[in-house]
């Protein structure tokens, strides 16, 4: 062997090595192409993780409990509410989504005005059990429960459910 082949010997195995780096680059694009596709396009994620994505909303379902107020917070500081129930559709999904043992604070109270119940943004709705609201013990903040909506002291320790929009996602 001559030093002109000496030469090409390292030349040689640089090439083989960039073929096979770029076959392992155009492997992994290959699987995340098919996987943007198995996600529907879709080049963002509309929810953050651990958020469950149903129709144009994320929900969060707290593992934890806390008072009403404090759950309030703790939603917003996470650019969230207190879940505002605005259908009988998103109803059977919380409570498909919600386990039945536990109660779940919504964003429903009558705080302000004994007997007038508002959700956190003002709005009002009606999907009380039967014989509920009752304000026994002086409740004023609505749980979830695998029944319905209870009036419950807002003082009660409960798991709760935060809501925010879904961001847009770009389609390919």
């Amino acid at each position: 062997m001559g030093p002109d082949s000496l030469l090409c010997l390292p030349v040689f195995q640089n090439q083989s090595q960039h073929n096979l780096e770029h076959e392992a680059i155009q492997k992994k694009l290959n699987q995340l192409s098919a996987q943007l596709k198995d996600d529907g396009g879709a080049l963002c994620r509309p929810c953050p993780c651990d958020w469950k994505l149903y129709k144009d909303s994320c929900y969060q379902f707290s593992v934890y409990r806390k008072p009403w107020e404090a759950a309030r917070a703790a939603c917003e500081a996470d650019d969230s509410k207190l879940v505002i129930i605005s259908s009988s559709e998103e109803q059977k999904y919380l409570n498909q989504r919600a386990d039945s043992i536990h109660r779940w604070w919504v964003g429903l109270s009558d705080k302000k005005k004994e007997g007038l119940w508002h959700w956190v943004d003002g709005t009002t709705l009606n999907f009380w059990n039967e014989g509920e609201p009752n304000n026994a013990g002086d409740e004023d903040c609505c749980e979830l429960t695998s029944q319905g909506w209870n009036d419950a002291p807002c003082s009660k320790e409960n798991y709760w459910i935060c809501e925010k929009e879904a961001s847009p996602c770009i389609k390919l």
